[in-house]
């Protein structure tokens, strides 16, 4: 705790931040179980949700900057979903038996 602001700012520049979000990853990971990160998160998430709650996704992720990142990503999960549901014998037989009525 005697170290200086200065020296801790040198420290940060200097480190591997991959190697700094791994360990992070697998600390949340295994702490995430705990009563005190749920209720922290519980708390968070339900500030969030009482702040901003009547907002649609599409203002939140536009003002965040990313509604046309999420849009993409979302049009081709849900394209390759279709894709693989699509090209299952038991919807080719429901579109067959709806054809048929």
């Amino acid at each position: 705790m005697a170290a200086r602001l200065v020296e801790l700012h040198e420290d940060a520049k200097h480190a591997n931040v991959t190697e700094i979000l791994t360990a992070s990853a697998e600390i949340v990971g295994h702490s995430v179980k705990t009563t005190l990160v749920e209720q922290t998160i519980d708390g968070e998430v339900a500030a969030f949700v009482a702040s901003e709650g009547t907002r649609t996704m599409r203002e939140v992720l536009d003002e965040l900057g990313v509604l046309s990142e999420v849009r993409r990503v979302a049009v081709e999960r849900v394209g390759n979903l279709a894709q693989g549901l699509f090209a299952t014998p038991a919807f080719a037989d429901w579109v067959a038996r709806l054809l048929e009525a």
